[in-house]
């Protein structure tokens, strides 16, 4: 009913100011027919019909005034409809960007944030966000992030670059009063961008859950898949942890520092074989800490430092003993007994009846294991780093090593020789992309095969990847001051280089490889046990390293 009587009163109004109109039309056509009066007194007599024409002149424009006004009548009610229109669009659109539970909010050329938001905007952000810059409440925490979002979405506003390639490149995430959220930018109306968040703190906070569980999985089953080499892993930390302390009282030489880089370079190698994720990051930091002081002949604070690396390592150590508990990690470095025990009383047998060979042997014999075993976890390893390579293993093949031997003796070596199959998966085996341009399939492939004659126990290292270059060994050799600049080397004698301490082939030192530690560590292993080790190359077609051992150390 309302609505009815305010349609009639428009009416009125309309048709009141319709006659105001035709008023004003008659009154401004007075002075035609006055002006032409004047004008055929004038100049001629005869002129009564053109008074007569000139007399309608305010009737004809008191009807045009008419016509005009019901014109602009009729557009001033279609405006009116199309306002409200308008208006119960936005409503509607208001209304279902609240729904939507989504931030959404539009900002143009200047980085303004226009009036019109959804309701989780204020949610989002803790408060209303009308007439705000975008880059300060988007990244108040990260003025860097900031900046590069104005710089970035300005060569989009000035017509420099499409919208789909820009609006991929800007930050895709942000933290906002606590909150993880994502951001999707779309073209706006008017030369303005779009913006939509979503609140995604849940998701995170589960994928983080999920992530942690999985690393304490993989954590202990990596444990419980190599018991033997974990026992070795716990016995490798005391032993640094043990070196670190003695370092405390007294002021370590650079010989002393050299050893000391290689076995936390091992440790951090196995660390990360075990998923002691946040250990091997302390250990890869360690390596840079004790490298830069070297370099600047400053003293290094071992006791802080030995404190971060116990940290991280007991914290995860912990994982493993609450759940297989603390005794199975004692146990884990035993065969029968623990293999301490079991030392001594094989010793004291020895000494108490030491022309008994064959009880010696049989003692001994209940601690051998074939020589295979000790590289058991070395595929894993192999594909483990090539999957963060985004590099392929197809197969890893170890063959041979039926003969048994005491896993202590080799354990030193064994560890070293990770370092043997990192360099092989991260500077030898090519990418896919790369393999395939070789015409090779797109996965590596690694053997290990040992051979036992009637002197020597031979290790042979294998792949089928890039190959090393004895050009690019020497170019290293003579930046580093190891040679001369003339110098003219066999391959062979070139190939040797690469075992020299802080030589390495990388362009940049990563956590897994770049200090030119690794193999110079593997040939002093090699040293301690009376061995020998070589290293044979062809471009494009592979590498081997081959080690040789007397054999009468492992009786």
């Amino acid at each position: 009913m309302s609505s009815v009587s305010g349609s009639g009163k428009r009416s009125c109004l309309l048709k009141k100011k319709s006659n105001t109109y035709m008023v004003f039309g008659i009154l401004a056509g007075l002075p035609f027919p006055l002006a032409a009066w004047l004008v055929s007194y004038f100049l001629t007599d005869n002129v009564n019909v053109f008074i007569g024409l000139i007399g309608i002149a305010p009737i004809v424009l008191g009807i045009v005034g008419h016509a005009v006004d019901r014109r602009e009548h009729v557009m001033r009610s279609m405006n009116a409809d199309l306002e409200r229109w308008i208006d119960e669009r936005t409503s509607a659109l208001r209304n279902l960007m609240d729904v939507s539970g989504q931030g959404l909010f539009t900002f143009d050329a200047q980085f303004m944030i226009e009036f019109e938001y959804s309701r989780a905007c204020e949610e989002i952000f803790g408060e209303p966000i009308g007439g705000r810059q975008v880059q300060d409440l988007l990244f108040s925490h990260d003025p860097t992030a900031a900046q590069e979002f104005v710089q970035g979405l300005t060569l989009y506003f000035e017509g420099k670059t499409k919208a789909d390639v820009i609006f991929d490149l800007l930050e895709q995430e942000t933290i906002i009063n606590g909150r993880f959220v994502e951001m999707q930018y779309r073209e706006g109306p008017g030369n303005t961008v779009l913006c939509i968040i979503t609140d995604v703190t849940s998701e995170k906070k589960l994928e983080e859950t999920l992530r942690k569980e999985n690393e304490q999985r993989n954590l202990v089953l990596r444990a419980v898949s190599h018991k033997h080499y974990f026992a070795s892993y716990i016995n490798e930390a005391n032993e640094l942890f043990e070196l670190l302390r003695l370092f405390e009282d007294k002021t370590p030489v650079k010989k002393d520092l050299e050893m000391l880089m290689r076995r936390v370079h091992t440790f951090k190698g196995n660390s990360g074989f075990f998923g002691f994720v946040n250990t091997q990051e302390v250990a890869h930091d360690f390596e840079f800490y004790i490298s830069d002081q070297m370099v600047y002949e400053e003293e290094i604070d071992f006791y802080e430092i030995s404190i971060d690396l116990k940290k991280s390592y007991y914290a995860e150590l912990k994982i493993i003993a609450d759940t297989l508990g603390k005794k199975w990690i004692e146990d884990a470095d035993s065969v029968v007994v623990p293999t301490k025990e079991y030392i001594k009383v094989e010793n004291y047998v020895k000494k108490k009846y030491p022309t008994d060979v064959k009880l010696n042997a049989v003692l001994e014999h209940f601690r051998k294991i074939p020589v295979k075993d000790l590289f058991s976890r070395f595929p894993d390893i192999a594909n483990n780093l090539a999957s963060q390579l985004g590099k392929k293993i197809s197969s890893f093949e170890i063959e041979g090593g039926e003969y048994t031997v005491l896993p202590e003796i080799f354990d030193s070596l064994v560890s070293s020789c990770i370092h043997l199959i990192r360099n092989m998966v991260d500077h030898g085996i090519e990418s896919p992309g790369e393999r395939e341009v070789q015409q090779k399939d797109p996965g590596g492939n690694i053997i290990i095969k040992i051979e036992k004659d009637s002197s020597r126990l031979n290790f042979t290292f294998s792949d089928d990847g890039r190959g090393i270059s004895p050009r690019l060994i020497t170019q290293k050799a003579v930046e580093r001051g190891l040679i001369p600049e003339d110098s003219e080397l066999s391959d062979r004698e070139a190939y040797e280089l690469i075992f020299h301490e802080s030589l390495s082939t990388a362009q940049e030192i990563t956590d897994i490889s770049g200090r030119g530690v690794g193999l110079s560590a593997v040939k002093r292993e090699v040293e301690v046990l009376g061995g020998t080790i070589e290293v044979n190359a062809k471009l494009n077609e592979g590498t081997t390293f081959t080690i040789s051992l007397p054999l009468r150390i492992t009786r």
